[in-house]
């Protein structure tokens, strides 16, 4: 088994309406409640995203996992005043940073009450299903 079915099957058990595309980041269109997912994290934005978990919510889960929980998180916790608030807060962060402070942009873009919202979701259920997560983290260490 791949690891998009092993993530499309641990997602069913979550919601049987969001569905799962492989795509080199991720990312999710949350009107058409599909997220998308790579095979691999990036080795920094594993790293940053990591370092932020840790320092934010002093978590310590899988950063995969958490970057699946954390797409799945913008549909459950979606409002059209936060998307608005979102897309103006992301346009200001592009215009504030070069693309060499890859790092400062991501701790700020991590705090947009959007982004935050999604992350926050993310952790509670990775906390209510902690077995469930750790069973799907093992499975997929094995693909």
């Amino acid at each position: 088994m791949n690891k998009i079915t092993l993530i499309r099957d641990f997602i069913k058990t979550i919601d049987e309406y969001i569905e799962v595309e492989n795509d080199n980041r991720f990312c999710v269109d949350i009107q058409e409640e599909i997220i998308y997912i790579p095979h691999e994290l990036n080795e920094e934005e594993d790293r940053i995203w990591s370092q932020f978990l840790k320092q934010e919510f002093n978590v310590d889960f899988n950063p995969y996992l958490m970057s699946v929980l954390h797409e799945i998180g913008h549909i459950m916790t979606y409002t059209e005043e936060l998307n608005e608030e979102r897309n103006v807060i992301y346009f200001l962060l592009q215009m504030k940073y070069e693309e060499d402070n890859f790092e400062e942009f991501n701790r700020e873009y991590f705090n947009i009450p959007m982004e935050y919202h999604a992350t926050e979701w993310a952790i509670n259920y990775y906390r209510n299903h902690e077995v469930e997560c750790n069973n799907i983290i093992c499975k997929l260490s094995e693909v």
